[in-house]
């Protein structure tokens, strides 16, 4: 594994930064169980106290509060301890997953999924809003920041409103590990009460622009817009609190819409959402 891995971390009674041992199980894909993994890796390499720990019930946050030690599963006397120090206190922060740029990409496609399918999946949501798994993360006596994931989400939510569209759709193919010939423009479209039409589209090639072509006369004489572009060199970006816009939506250009036909570049590893409306001369 070339790639760093991103951790929230704790400190314990010494302020020594520790990192979670499950977290680090999970991030690895590890397929040992973690019960079985981490006494593994302890053996005769790792010094308990000096490498890791496994005796402290409480550890201090970034953030200054003490929290029961999420380091490994405690036993029973451990809980009950745990419950006699503070019974109604915070969840342990757990499964406070970072997300990027290449996530944001994948929840699009999923969000194209569920409108080229909106006749058969008629509730899809997110299970957690805010830290947990999600698409907004925050800190206790700090800020607020949207992961990349929350574009995706924010646009459907906002866009794709009215009836859902299935485009048929011609496009450059690729193999992958497991898929062979998979199209590398995936889109949907929702045309609303008022007749605005809104095209969501994603470009997974990861080298080239591709020319997305649309032949929208059935609609009427449209214009665009709006084009919402969300794209980044490095599919490994994240957004952070001291950089919440490193992944960030922007206005894209050269869209044009003529007699019914739209054209506008996708770029390489892109979200695209495409906005039209009823064209009127001034």
């Amino acid at each position: 594994m070339n790639d760093l891995i991103e951790f929230q971390y704790q400190y314990d009674k010494n302020n020594r930064p520790l990192i979670s041992g499950l977290m680090l199980h999970q991030a690895l894909g590890i397929k040992t169980p973690y019960r079985k993994w981490f006494p593994r890796i302890c053996e005769g390499r790792n010094v308990v106290g000096e490498d890791y720990v496994t005796s402290d019930i409480f550890v201090r946050r970034m953030d200054g509060t003490i929290m029961p030690n999420p380091l490994h599963d405690h036993s029973s006397e451990q809980d009950k301890e745990v419950l006699k120090a503070d019974k109604w206190g915070r969840a342990l922060p757990l499964l406070e997953d970072i997300y990027n740029f290449e996530d944001a990409l994948l929840a699009g496609a999923m969000l194209i999924t569920f409108l080229k399918n909106a006749d058969r999946v008629k509730v899809a949501c997110l299970a957690q809003l805010v830290n947990v798994i999600a698409p907004i993360m925050t800190r206790n006596g700090g800020g607020c920041w949207a992961q990349t994931i929350f574009y995706p989400f924010m646009h459907a939510s906002r866009y794709g409103r009215g009836a859902a569209l299935r485009p048929v759709i011609s496009s450059p193919v690729y193999d992958c590990k497991d898929y062979e010939k998979v199209p590398c423009v995936d889109a949907a479209a929702s045309v609303s009460e008022d007749g605005d039409v809104t095209i969501f589209a994603v470009n997974r090639d990861m080298t080239d622009d591709i020319l997305l072509d649309c032949d929208l006369r059935a609609f009427g004489n449209l214009r665009v817009k709006e084009h919402i572009l969300l794209h980044h060199d490095d599919v490994k970006a994240v957004n952070t609190e001291n950089n919440p816009n490193e992944v960030a939506p922007v206005q894209g250009n050269g869209a044009a819409c003529e007699n019914g036909e739209i054209t506008v570049k996708l770029p390489r590893l892109s979200w695209n959402v495409i906005r039209l409306g009823e064209y009127s001369p001034l």
